[in-house]
């Protein structure tokens, strides 16, 4: 090979070499611009993420202030009026019967109001916790023809009310749509907490219903999001006529070592 041959191929294998370097540069780049642009996606996605759940929990304590305050206000100033009022009627003396039936009428009022009040922010919750409230819920819905009850396996621990209040929520909402829908004869709740986390389990024997054919649910959309709210899940399924199961599982905040 000629010395004019050499320095030809000495320039190609150069050439070449120049060429791989630029087009190795160029992937690094490339490689780099998509992994920095996947990370900065990443995160504007988890600050969505958190700001939706901001919004979330912004929501559901407003529903819940509004929810004290009505209870509050019925309390307060409807239930001191009928009973000022019943106490009015049974001064009275004329026309037994009409008076009679008035203070029935006025019993029941009260019987109606009370309910609404422990709807709206139960007391057994603010005063003996999580699970005398849901035991509460299953006492207040059995009946000869349905069976409703609690299993708390381990320990109760000691919630805060920003997380036993939506927990009890889910499992209120969970009692309401199978009181309204599955024609259940047996309903279990089953609760396990330790320190790091709440788990509630939720099983019914109705008429279930097809999940894949199952329009937009309000009660299943809200159980979701108070799920979320607290940076845990919500789970279920159902089958027709194999009832409905579902799975909350929330972690608890860990306390500070002194």
């Amino acid at each position: 090979m000629s010395e004019s041959d050499q320095e030809i191929v000495t320039l190609f294998v150069s050439a070449s070499m120049l060429i791989l370097m630029m087009v190795a540069l160029v992937i690094v780049f490339v490689l780099s611009y998509q992994r920095r642009v996947w990370r900065q996606k990443s995160a504007m996605q988890a600050l969505e993420a958190e700001h939706q759940l901001n919004l979330l929990s912004s929501a559901h304590k407003a529903i819940e202030a509004t929810r004290k305050r009505i209870a509050g206000n019925l309390h307060d100033e409807l239930g001191a009026n009928i009973s000022a009022a019943k106490l009015q009627l049974q001064n009275a003396k004329s026309d037994e019967a009409s008076l009679e039936k008035a203070n029935e009428i006025l019993d029941e009022s009260l019987r109606g109001l009370r309910r609404i009040v422990n709807d709206l922010l139960p007391p057994t919750l603010e005063r003996f916790g999580l699970k005398s409230a849901i035991s509460e819920l299953c006492a207040q819905a059995t009946t000869s023809e349905l069976s409703v009850d609690l299993e708390w396996l381990g320990e109760e621990v000691d919630l805060d009310d920003s997380i036993q209040l939506p927990v009890f929520r889910i499992a209120q909402e969970l009692l309401n749509n199978s009181l309204k829908h599955a024609q259940a004869s047996v309903i279990l709740f089953t609760v396990s907490t330790d320190e790091t986390h709440l788990s509630l389990s939720y099983e019914e024997n109705g008429v279930g219903f097809n999940v894949d054919h199952m329009v937009r649910n309000i009660g299943l959309d809200n159980m979701h999001s108070r799920a979320a709210m607290l940076h845990g899940s919500f789970q279920f399924k159902s089958a027709i006529n194999e009832g409905f199961k579902a799975i909350v599982e929330i972690p608890l905040p860990q306390k500070e070592i002194q």
